[in-house]
This record gives C-alpha cells, sequence and structure tokens, in this order.
C-alpha cells in the first residue's frame, strides 16, 4: 500500500488525524476488515476535500458551510472546481455508496454487497485524489514544502536560495514547512545530515513568514509542552520562539520563563565543564528578557545565588552570570543585584563581586 503523508492538508492537528485513519485503514485491510476499510476510506476523502474547500473555494455564507455537506456535493464541487478530474468524480461515486454501511438497518435495505478488491479499490481512490489534489496546489501556487525539502536534500547549495524558494511558497506551504523542518529526520546521506543540522537556522529564515496566528499558536504549544511535555521538546520549542513569548499572557509567559530558569538552575553545576554545553546556556538565558514579575525575579535570583555560590575564581562563572544578568531591564538589573550584594555575605561570595568589576571594566575597555 502506499504510504501518504497528506502534506498538502493545511491543519496540522486535521493531517495528524488523516495519518492515524490511513495507518488504521491499513491494518483493516490488511486483515480483510473490509466493511472497516470502506467507512474509513469516505471519512478520509470528505475530510481531504472539506479542507482543500475551505482553503481555496470560498462560499457563500462562510467556510463552514462545507461542514454540512454530503460527501457527493463535496466531490461535485472539487471536479467543478478542477481540484479532481472528472474521472475521479466517477470512481468516486462507488466509494460514496458505501458512506452509510455504518448503519447495519441501511447495509440491510438496501443489500449493499462488497468484497476485499472492492476494499483496495478504495485505498487506490485516496491515493489517486491525493495527487490530484496536490498537484492542483502546486498549479495554483508553485511550490509545495515537500518540494523545498527535497530539494534541499538533493542540492546542498539550495539553502543559500532558501529564501527566495520561499517566495514560491503559499502562505499554507510555508505554514507546512515549518513542521516538516521542526520534524525532520535525516537518512543515511551526508547531505541530509547536514540539513538536520541546519533546521533551526532555517525556521529562523521562515520565521518573518509566518503569520502571527500561526506563531501565537506554536508559543501556545510551547506552554502546553511545559505543563504535560518532556524536555527534550519544550527546550526545543522554546529555542524557536522565546522572541515571540510577547504574543502570550503574561501568567503564560511566566510559565515558560520559570520552567526555563528552573532548568539551567537544576543543571548549570554539570554545564561547568563541559564546553559543550555552553552554547546551550547561551541559547537559554534569553529567559532573563521577560524577568520582570515577582516569581521570576525570585528564580532569577536563586539562579544567581548558585552561580555566585560555584564561583571558586572560575572566570567563566562571571562571563555566565553577566550573560544573564545584563539581559534584564536596567531597572530589574538594579534591583536584584542590590538584593544579592546585601543578601549574600562577603565571605560566602568569595570575591566574585570583585572579578566581576574587574570583568566589566575590562569589557567597557573593548575597542568594539
Amino acid at each position: 500500500m502506499n504510504s501518504l503523508t497528506f502534506d498538502y492538508i493545511g491543519d496540522n492537528k486535521l493531517r495528524d488525524i488523516l495519518l492515524r485513519d490511513y495507518k488504521e485503514m491499513e491494518v483493516c485491510l490488511a486483515n480483510g476488515a473490509t466493511k472497516s476499510v470502506l467507512i474509513l476510506a469516505g471519512s478520509i476523502v470528505e475530510a481531504i476535500l472539506i479542507d482543500i474547500l475551505n482553503h481555496n473555494v470560498p462560499v457563500i455564507g462562510g467556510n463552514e458551510n462545507y461542514l454540512k455537506k454530503q460527501l457527493y456535493e463535496l466531490i461535485e464541487i472539487a471536479q467543478s472546481e478542477r481540484i479532481i478530474s472528472s474521472r475521479s468524480k466517477d470512481l468516486l461515486s462507488v466509494l460514496r455508496g458505501y458512506r452509510n454501511l455504518i448503519h447495519p438497518g441501511r447495509e440491510l435495505r438496501e443489500n449493499e454487497k462488497f468484497d476485499i478488491e472492492t476494499a483496495k479499490v478504495s485505498v487506490s481512490l485516496i491515493v489517486i485524489i491525493s495527487n490530484e489534489i496536490r498537484n492542483y496546489l502546486i498549479d495554483k501556487f508553485g511550490f509545495s514544502a515537500s518540494d523545498i525539502i527535497g530539494k534541499l536534500e538533493r542540492d546542498e547549495t539550495s539553502a543559500e536560495l532558501f529564501r527566495e524558494l520561499l517566495m514560491r511558497l503559499s502562505q499554507r506551504e510555508k505554514h507546512k514547512l515549518y513542521y516538516l523542518l521542526k520534524e525532520y529526520r535525516p537518512g543515511r546521506k551526508a547531505i541530509q545530515r547536514t540539513l538536520a543540522d541546519n533546521t533551526r537556522s532555517l525556521i529562523y529564515q521562515l520565521k518573518p513568514f509566518l503569520t502571527t496566528e500561526f506563531i501565537l499558536e506554536q508559543v501556545k504549544g510551547l506552554v502546553e509542552k511545559v505543563h504535560i511535555g518532556e524536555s527534550v521538546d519544550i527546550l526545543v520549542l522554546y529555542r524557536l520562539w522565546y522572541s515571540d513569548l510577547r504574543l502570550l499572557s503574561d501568567r503564560d509567559r511566566e510559565t515558560v520563563v520559570l520552567y526555563v530558569l528552573n532548568y539551567i538552575n537544576y543543571n548549570i553545576s554539570s554545564w561547568l565543564d563541559k564546553s559543550e554545553y555552553y552554547h546551550e546556556f547561551d541559547s537559554l538565558s534569553t529567559a532573563s528578557y521577560y524577568v520582570k514579575s515577582e516569581r521570576t525575579v525570585a528564580e532569577f535570583k536563586q539562579l544567581i545565588t548558585t552561580l555566585i555560590l560555584l564561583h571558586d575564581g572560575r572566570p567563566r562563572i562571571v562571563s555566565l552570570y553577566s550573560n544573564l544578568v545584563d539581559k534584564l531591564s536596567e531597572d530589574t538589573k538594579i534591583e536584584i543585584e542590590r538584593s544579592l550584594q546585601t543578601g549574600i555575605p562577603l565571605g560566602i561570595a568569595g570575591g566574585f563581586w570583585e572579578d566581576l568589576v574587574k570583568f566589566r571594566e575590562e569589557y567597557d575597555d573593548l575597542p568594539f
């Protein structure tokens, strides 16, 4: 069976549902569950047509009207708009007849007959419709998100033309490209591994082309991950979207910032002697930009206190401290440093404040 990615579906949640149902249909077909295959196939085609019509064919009274239409109506509209061919429309009439198999009474009354060959034809129809819709979108808008990924995998110089390639994408495809880059897993080829290493850089180039609504959806997804996700997923999303936390409510933004500060504080002592973690620290230190509320200030003070107590004459500690503190607003920075200088005894601070003064004097003397 052909494995489909449904990469042309604009709604990411709907795409996940379609992938789930398609995999379930594959299992049903492999086990001879003919009726289940036919019902799922009809449901998948209906969802595909609703999505493509919603995004490409306005309806008087609003696109939500498509949700109220029968499958045969969706097929008629898709063919009249040249989204699918007349041949596909005729073939889909076969599938349409099996949409009500879920009702046993209907099956008895109409004496519906079906077998494994009918199920195989229904699955093939999904592949045919998917290919036609994808070609329709490419003809209408230019490249698809998958085309861009394929280009990047085949031609290492295409990364230099990435912004120009983006100009050939519709807004839907730009949004889909974000997900393809974020979820990219390389194969065995060296160029694929190079692409995997560069996905964050490519996403940064893509961000100016994304809508505010889409970006807000992603940062809200970050908040959700903080509540129920794993740290690796949270940190990936944070590095991509930290500059857009301003779009969140104060409460949600505070939630994210508290998590990141706590994560740094928990790991900082094990990072100090491993240079490979310095870049990670640098990327997470951006949380300092959002330290404003009482809770984030308290968490930040705890992190800074940990750093100072780890000082022991190590210049790197002073540099890390400055990296964090210098991203604070000036008023917050003054308030926190004054509090720390009076709250940590000089004997315990171990000469940290003197080293900090020297560090800042040397930094101020730099000619750039």
